[in-house]
């Protein structure tokens, strides 16, 4: 389960960019799993 809080700008009509950070708020894992602490993702997005 995450939290992701996240954030969105329009820079010009019908373009924005975004971004937003996966905070993990439960894991459960067995014994010895890589686990992210935290992700994040930024992107582009175009109105057509």
């Amino acid at each position: 389960m995450f939290l992701s809080p996240g954030l969105s700008v329009t820079v010009v009509p019908g373009t924005h960019v975004y971004g937003f950070v996966q905070l993990p708020i439960r894991q459960y894992v067995n014994g010895e799993q890589l686990t992210p602490r935290w992700s994040t993702t930024l992107g582009v997005g175009f109105d057509l």
